[in-house]
C-alpha cells in the first residue's frame, strides 16, 4: 500500500500536542488535530489549529469511530500525547482519571491502529477487546468515557507480532505509533500514574506496530497555559542540582532528567518519528534534545 504524509495527533490540544502539530506543520506535513467532539472549545481550537494549515478532526474516542477514521484518513505517523494534568492528578485520589485518560483513552487509539494495520491480531476482531474495566468506581475521566472500559488486550503469544520493528505492517500506511510517556516508567512502581503507563508501553510494544516510546522528565516553559510557577520552580531548582550532578560524573543520570519545553519535546518527538532509525525505540532526555 502507498504511503502517505499525513500525522494524526491524538491529545493535540495539550501543551505539548500544541507544540508537536506547530512542528508538523513547519515542515509541511500534512496534520489532523483531534479535538474532543465534546470539547467546550472546539471552536478555539479549530481556530488555532487551522491558523497553522492543519486539519480539525473531532472523532468520538470510540475503536469504530477512531477505526473508521484511521482507514479513511491512512496516516502515516500517529502521536499519542494524551495525558491528565498534575493539578488533576493531585485530587485524583483513586487514580481513576489518569487511568481513564493516560491509559484507557490512549489504549482505544492503539487498538483502532492495530486493526487499521490489518495484519492478523485484532485486526478485524473487536471481541478480543477485554481484560481491565477503567470505567467502574475509578474516577471522573472513567465515567465521562464509558466507550474506554474495555481496555486493549495484551495479545498471547502465539498472537504477538514482532516488537517495534512494524515487520508485520509492511502493507500499511502506518509508519510509526508515537507514545509519550513518562520518565521512571517501569514495572515495579507504587505510583499508579507511573503503573498505567507502563502498562501502555507493554501493549504497546506487543502490538507489532513500529513504535516509539519517549520519556521525557518535567516539560515546562513560560508558555504553558496552567499556571504552574511551582512545577516551574521544581524544574529550576532540579535543573540546577542535576548540573552538579552532571560535572560529579553523573552526566547520563543528569542528561535523563532534566526538563525541557515543549518546543524542544515536540521538535524530537517529530524527528524522531520520521527517522528510520527510530523505530522500536524507547528515547528519553539525551535523544529527545539531539538536533
Amino acid at each position: 500500500m502507498e504511503k502517505t504524509n499525513i500525522a494524526f495527533v491524538v491529545g493535540a490540544t495539550g501543551y505539548t500536542g500544541k507544540a508537536v502539530v506547530k512542528a508538523l506543520r513547519a515542515r509541511g506535513i500534512e496534520t489532523y488535530a483531534h479535538v474532543r467532539p465534546d470539547s467546550k472549545a472546539l471552536s478555539e481550537h479549530r481556530s488555532h489549529f487551522e491558523a497553522q494549515g492543519a486539519h480539525v478532526d473531532s472523532t468520538p474516542f470510540t475503536e469504530a469511530a477512531l477505526l473508521e477514521t484511521f482507514n479513511r484518513l491512512k496516516p502515516s505517523v500517529i502521536f499519542a500525547l494524551l495525558g491528565t494534568t498534575r493539578s488533576r492528578r493531585a485530587t485524583d485520589n483513586d487514580g481513576g482519571d489518569y487511568r481513564a485518560v493516560d491509559y484507557g483513552l490512549t489504549a482505544t487509539v492503539l487498538k483502532a491502529a492495530v486493526r487499521a494495520g490489518g495484519q492478523g491480531g485484532c485486526s478485524g476482531n473487536p471481541d478480543r477487546a477485554g481484560g481491565v474495566d477503567v470505567g467502574r468506581g475509578q474516577g471522573a475521566k472513567a465515567r465521562q468515557y464509558p466507550e474506554v472500559s474495555q481496555a486493549f488486550a495484551t495479545p498471547s503469544s502465539a498472537d504477538r507480532r514482532p516488537a517495534g520493528d512494524g515487520s508485520g505492517y509492511q502493507d500499511s500506511p502506518l509508519s510509526r505509533f508515537v507514545y509519550l510517556s513518562a520518565a521512571g516508567v517501569g514495572p515495579n512502581s507504587r505510583v499508579e500514574y507511573v503503573r498505567v503507563r507502563w502498562q501502555m508501553e507493554t501493549e504497546l510494544r506487543a502490538s507489532g506496530l513500529p513504535f516509539t516510546i519517549a520519556r521525557p522528565a518535567i516539560i515546562t516553559g513560560p508558555d504553558r497555559p496552567e499556571g504552574r510557577p511551582t512545577e516551574r520552580l521544581a524544574a529550576g531548582i532540579g535543573d540546577a542540582a542535576l548540573g552538579l550532578l552532571g560535572k560529579l560524573g553523573g552526566r547520563d543520570f543528569a542528561e535523563r532528567y532534566q526538563s525541557m519545553s515543549g518546543d524542544v519535546l515536540a521538535a524530537g518527538l517529530v524527528r524522531l518519528a520520521y527517522d528510520p532509525e527510530g523505530a522500536g525505540r524507547v528515547v528519553s532526555g539525551p535523544d529527545l534534545r539531539s538536533t
